[in-house]
């Protein structure tokens, strides 16, 4: 049966799925991420704000600011390369390569990502995509690997990467292990649960209550749900004019509420977003701005609260 799908960054689609039916949604960074809750921002992190503000980033590329950190510490991009302005098909798609990078202002230093799988609802902490999953942390500039995640995708190229997600207020960190359970983090008590899915594990999220979502596919499956759709990435529909969602192909999928103590219910979504994220005190802009693509170099302003 038909239902309404909600996926990461306000993505709203209508999806039939086969056989099972439900509806997944993405909310849009290992045992030893750092406990501190995701405010306020510390004394440090306010240095970034002055000694980084008239520093400018990224050299003089076409590309654009997928995410910019609460403190401005930390900023996203994607790239292109060549000297020339790229140009953007019918669905967004362009034959010029992009890279995403991920730039550090404190520790001057930008890194290669795969991809930005999401960050939190506070902007504090971005969930990351390099080879393995990664949280980054903005306050402590802290990169570390998600214990066992997996590595394996789903072909799903216009959802966000399947290997991790955050709770709707960004207070659990939960991801896919290797073990095929899930495994959520609490941030404030540096505590891990494990919820063991009842079939093949495909997509997980946490709850800001400590209970998680599962979307579960039988436990012969050979291959994942595939979403049927003309979107050509996903940060293609940036510059599509127009795209379109056609359900899904591949094993269809349950998803089931699994609290600690172990006891399931089916459900039709994903935790649902908690309000608006945290507004930023910060904003990064570029030498110059046409039609959604900016010209680097790039620059982070950040007002006093």
């Amino acid at each position: 049966m038909c239902r309404a799908v909600f996926i990461l960054i306000a993505l709203v689609l209508t999806t039939c799925s086969p056989g099972r039916s439900s509806t997944p949604r993405t909310a849009e960074p290992t045992v030893a991420v750092s406990a501190a809750s995701a405010s306020p921002v510390p004394a440090r992190a306010e240095r970034v704000r002055s000694s980084r503000r008239d520093q400018s980033f990224g050299g003089e590329r076409w590309g654009f600011v997928v995410a910019l950190s609460h403190n401005g510490r930390m900023v996203v991009l994607r790239r292109f390369t060549g000297e020339a302005r790229p140009e953007f098909g019918h669905h967004g798609e362009t034959a010029t390569p992009a890279e995403m990078t991920l730039h550090d202002l404190e520790a001057d230093t930008d890194r290669r990502l795969d991809d930005l799988i999401a960050m939190d609802a506070s902007g504090r902490r971005l969930l990351v995509l390099a080879g393995r999953a990664h949280v980054v942390d903005s306050e402590s500039g802290a990169w570390r690997e998600l214990p066992e995640g997996v590595q394996e995708g789903d072909d799903n190229h216009c959802l966000p990467p399947r290997h991790a997600a955050f709770s709707p207020r960004g207070n659990y960190l939960g991801w896919i292990t290797t073990k095929g359970d899930f495994a959520v983090l609490q941030f404030t008590s540096n505590r891990t649960a494990r919820f063991r899915a009842d079939g093949r594990l495909w997509r997980g999220w946490p709850d800001d209550d400590g209970t998680a979502v599962l979307a579960e596919v039988g436990a012969k499956a050979t291959e994942w749900p595939v979403q049927r759709t003309s979107c050509a990435c996903r940060w293609c529909n940036r510059f599509a004019r127009s795209y379109g969602m056609y359900g899904w192909s591949g094993n269809g999928f349950d998803l089931t509420r699994v609290s600690v103590s172990g006891k399931r219910t089916k459900v039709d979504a994903p935790p649902g977003d908690d309000g608006e994220p945290t507004k930023s005190l910060c904003e990064a802009t570029a030498a110059s701005s046409e039609a959604g693509l900016d010209r680097g170099p790039w620059r982070v302003t950040c007002s006093t609260p």
